[in-house]
């Protein structure tokens, strides 16, 4: 047995043969789906929902600027800054 028809294999006892089973979101498409709420999101609600570091945060919402998304940085009535997609430049 050669060693792709072996990871061929390994790869297909994965693969859920459910028909409920969906395929899982990334955490980019969570931090969109997060940044397009209407109140947008803090920080501290993006790392612990991401599980990420705030920097890496930081850093992939400037990637999202960079994929054409308009991201916006404001301050909550509480005087936390917030982010929220405010409008998708280009798309």
């Amino acid at each position: 047995m050669s060693k792709f028809s072996r990871r061929h294999i390994l790869h297909q006892r994965v693969v859920s043969t459910s028909p409920s089973a969906s395929p899982p979101r990334s955490k980019k498409e969570k931090l969109v789906a997060l940044l397009r709420r209407k109140e947008g999101q803090a920080l501290t609600g993006l790392t612990a929902a991401l599980g990420w570091l705030p920097h890496t945060v930081r850093a992939a919402i400037a990637g999202q600027r960079k994929n054409g998304f308009n991201v916006e940085r404001f301050t909550a009535n509480n005087g936390r800054s917030r982010y929220r997609i405010h409008s998708e430049a280009g798309r």
